[in-house]
Order: structure tokens, then C-alpha cells, then sequence
């Protein structure tokens, strides 16, 4: 009898080929798909889909209008069609209205003509009842296919993808679950996706007053899609930073990392761990030893090569009000009360002196190879250079800090001006 493995393998091959590739394109490299903004300006967009309905969608406008806030509406040829005026409605708001298929279907679920002749009938709707051309596209799920690429090429479509996927069309998220999320995975030029219909659609209406209260509270104006400076598609660069971005978070969650980043200048990450430095005393007399806990600093890296590659004064000038904000939790979160010193680990040489900080050598048990490729292969992503640096201690003790950075110093700033 003979094995079925070399047909099995065969068919998988080929479902991958098929099904896989074309997300792995678009999805995951987003090859010609229009993801995030690239500018050292902390601004958003907030996308919603599937409308427009006359139940749900109205409410979204009040509340956008109301708070002079411009967004895109990614709306189904379908619900264009039933909902004209409504449609029309949200174009003289002054919003960008872009499609999202005729029909709500899932592209796995069709044949690739089936895609295009959906797409063409939700164009031909779209100029019919806008008077003009679409521009961008958003395939229902963010789901493509051969089809997909297929249709949005021949219809010369600009498909369009998320960097904030919300969630509120779970069952088991709360409309404050899916603000946090938001806020937590903030950055700038961010496109954040939500929907002004079907599901989870009131609980983005309850959330969403707070939420741009919260975005303007934290420094970031809303812009519609179009709008975004330095809108790009994604790059292999682009997705190892979203890969890194990621790895933060999850490593943030798993070690009990305070992100100090919601506001637009926010750079630190802040928690506690065992000091690799070997022990060292400080001004005050006081000895901190080698594994005793300390506070641990990280920085928001993407955020910060951005804003530098643009303006390197504004990086500075970040980088100060972060140090405020670092003070800040140090003096307010018990969880600090005991620190002796902040320490990270840095490739730059030196060029925390200024702000206060000191450095020092790693142990050499520390001083391992694959520590080193790690940090040089951040600094690749996020700059293109590779100079086989070795990681240093930089630190900064609790007085230092706090005498710098503090309310003290605030008052005297204060009392200056």
C-alpha cells in the first residue's frame, strides 16, 4: 500500500499556495497595502466600518462632530445603496469615505471572479451615489486572496490595513476593555480600526467620548486616513518593527512592566529587577549590590527613532518630559519607594551624561554574545546600522533623579519664568 504522506504534503502545499501567500503578502510584508503614518507627529486615524446604518452610525457622527474630529468611514456598497443620504451625510461631515466590498462575505468564501465582480458593483455604487472616484479599500476581515489582489489592481484600489485592532466585535471584551487596548498600543501615525456597525458597534459609541477626550489628554489629534503625514505601505523594516513593538508588549505584561508611554512624549517603560552591575557605591555612601532589586528602565524605541530621524532637538526635548513623567511615578508608586537607582542597558556611549545618568561596564557573565546580537539587532531595525556594540550599564540614582527631575525641580523652573 502506498503512503499517503507525499499526496497529503502535496495538498497542504497547494492550500498554502492558494490560501496562505496572499496573506502572507499583504497581511503580514503588506506588499503595496497602506498601513501606518511615518512622521514624528503624534497623530492617529480612527477607521470605522461596515456602514453606514441609520441606527448606530449617526450616533458616531454626533459624537465626532461634537468634538470637531474627522475620521474615515470604510462603508459596504450594500448598506451605501439602502442608505444614501446617510452616506452622502458623512461625506459633507467633512469624513473620508473609502469601500469595503458590496457584501460582508469573507474572501476564502469566493471564487476570484466572485471578489471582483463584488468590488465592481460596490465602485459603481460608491461613484453613483458620492459623485466620485474611491480611493482606498478594506477587504471584509482583512482577509485577502489571490482574488483580492487580483480585483483591487484591476479597479486601481488603494488596500488599506489596521496597526490598533480594537477587538469590541468579541462577545467577552467590555467598551472599556477596548479603550484600554487602544491606549496601550498607541503610537504615532497609528490607524486604528472600529466599527459604526454590526458588531461591537455600542460599545465603540459608549467608549468613544473617552476616548478622545484620552487622545487629546495625551497629545494626539485624529486625522482622517488620507491625512495622515507620511501614510506608506508596509516594508520588511516595517514589520520587524511591528514584531519588536509586540515583543514589548508581551514582555511588558510578563514582567510587570509599567509602560509610562500613554502620553505622546512618553519614552520609559519602568519595573524591577535583579542589578547586573557589579555592587557600587554611591554618592550618598549607600552600596548597591550586585542582584539586589532595583528599577529597571526600558524605552519606547520605535517612538523614540522616529521622532529623532525627523527633528533630534525634539527627540531631546521628549526624552526631558519623560524624565519628569519618570519622576513622577517614582514619587507617587510604592512600588519604587525602596529603589536606590534606575538602571537600562544602552549601546550609546556617553550620551546620557548630560541628563544625569552614569555607566558602567558589564560583568563579564553578563557580557554574552547573544545579549549584544540582541541589542545590535534592535538598533538594525530601527536605524540600518550594525557596528557590533557592545551593551552598557546606564544608571541614575534616586536622588539624582528626583533633585533633577522632581517637583522641586518644577517649582523652579516655575519660579524662573
Amino acid at each position: 500500500m502506498k503512503s499517503k504522506k507525499p499526496a497529503l504534503f502535496t495538498s497542504l502545499l497547494f492550500l498554502a499556495a492558494i490560501f496562505g501567500v496572499p496573506m502572507l503578502i499583504k497581511r503580514t510584508f503588506n506588499h503595496r497595502v497602506l498601513r501606518e503614518g511615518d512622521s514624528a507627529v503624534p497623530e492617529v486615524a480612527l477607521t470605522f466600518d461596515d456602514g453606514p446604518d441609520p441606527e448606530t452610525t449617526p450616533k458616531v457622527l454626533e459624537i465626532l462632530r461634537e468634538r470637531n474630529v474627522k475620521a474615515t468611514f470604510f462603508m459596504l456598497g450594500s448598506q451605501i445603496e439602502k442608505h444614501p443620504e446617510l452616506a452622502r451625510q458623512v461625506l459633507e461631515e467633512g469624513h473620508e469615505v473609502a469601500l469595503h466590498g458590496y457584501r460582508h462575505v469573507n474572501h476564502l468564501l469566493r471564487l476570484p471572479w466572485q471578489v471582483k465582480a463584488d468590488l465592481q458593483k460596490a465602485v459603481a455604487v460608491y461613484e453613483r451615489v458620492l459623485g466620485q472616484k474611491p480611493e482606498h479599500f478594506r477587504p471584509p476581515h482583512g482577509v485577502y486572496t489571490w482574488g483580492t489582489i487580483w480585483a483591487e489592481k484591476a479597479l486601481n484600489l488603494k488596500p488599506v490595513h489596521w496597526t490598533i485592532a480594537a477587538g469590541e466585535w468579541l462577545q467577552q471584551v467590555s467598551s472599556e476593555d477596548v479603550r484600554e487596548r487602544i491606549l496601550d498600543e498607541l503610537d504615532f501615525g497609528a490607524v486604528v480600526l472600529l466599527h459604526d456597525a454590526r458588531w461591537g458597534s455600542e460599545k465603540v459609541i459608549e467608549m468613544l467620548p473617552n476616548l478622545l477626550q484620552d487622545l487629546k489628554t495625551y497629545g494626539y489629534s485624529c486625522k482622517p486616513l488620507a491625512q495622515l503625514q507620511g501614510l506608506r505601505t508596509g516594508t520588511i523594516k516595517s514589520t520587524w518593527e511591528r514584531l519588536l513593538a509586540w515583543y514589548d508588549r508581551v514582555y511588558d505584561r510578563s514582567h510587570g512592566i509599567d509602560p509610562l508611554t500613554r502620553p505622546a512624549h512618553g519614552l520609559y517603560r519602568i519595573g524591577l529587577a535583579a542589578f547586573p552591575g557589579e555592587s557600587i557605591m554611591l554618592g550618598s555612601g549607600e552600596i548597591v549590590e550586585h542582584n539586589s532589586m532595583q528599577g529597571e528602565l526600558h524605552l519606547h524605541n520605535r517612538r523614540m527613532v522616529k521622532v529623532a530621524r525627523h527633528n533630534k532637538f525634539s527627540a531631546l526635548k521628549m526624552v526631558r518630559r519623560s524624565m519628569q513623567d519618570l519622576a513622577k511615578e517614582i514619587e507617587n508608586n510604592p512600588k519604587y519607594r525602596n529603589i536606590q537607582i534606575f538602571f537600562g542597558l544602552s549601546l550609546m556611549d556617553k550620551i546620557g551624561e548630560e541628563l544625569g545618568f552614569q555607566y558602567a561596564d558589564l560583568p563579564q557573565s553578563k557580557g554574552n554574545p547573544f545579549l549584544y546580537f540582541g541589542f545590535n539587532l534592535i538598533r538594525f531595525v530601527y536605524t540600518g546600522q550594525w557596528k557590533n556594540n557592545t551593551a552598557r550599564l546606564i544608571y541614575i540614582d534616586r536622588d539624582t533623579l528626583l533633585e533633577r527631575y522632581g517637583k522641586k525641580t518644577k517649582k523652579r523652573e516655575q519660579q524662573k519664568v
